[in-house]
This record gives C-alpha cells, sequence and structure tokens, in this order.
C-alpha cells in the first residue's frame, strides 16, 4: 500500500516531535502554541492520513516511511 499526503510545515513539524517521543501534552509550550493549535493540527493530520487514532497515525507513518527508504522490500 502507498500513502502519501499533503501536509503544512506545522503538521510535519508536530508529527516529528510526537514520532521522536515527545508527549502531545508538551507540544503546546515545545512550539509555543495553544493547545487548541495542537489538537487542529492533529485532527488535521487524522482527515489527511484517514485515521481515528494516534496509534493508527503512527503506524500509517511507520508505512510511509518504510516506503520512503524503500524498507518494505
Amino acid at each position: 500500500m502507498f500513502y502519501s499526503f499533503s501536509a503544512i510545515p506545522r503538521e510535519i513539524e508536530v508529527l516529528y516531535h510526537i514520532k521522536s517521543g515527545v508527549a502531545i501534552n508538551e507540544l503546546p509550550v515545545k512550539l509555543q502554541v495553544s493547545t487548541n493549535t495542537i489538537k487542529t493540527h492533529l485532527r488535521h493530520i487524522y482527515s489527511k492520513l484517514e485515521v481515528k487514532s494516534m496509534q493508527e497515525c503512527l503506524n500509517v507513518l511507520d508505512v510511509m516511511i518504510e516506503e520512503a527508504y524503500g524498507l518494505n522490500a
């Protein structure tokens, strides 16, 4: 399965930090935005990836990374 999605730079930054192990509740301070802004970014990410949970989101990201680097062969 090939995944592709269009994300704005801030959404990619949010995903990067989450994938790096930063807790979601730490993101507003780290990125100097409100909690609601983080929630909005996550809602948009979920919608773009067509997922309903953080675990699904992380699973899709793993597949996307594997596909991008040819690790799934």
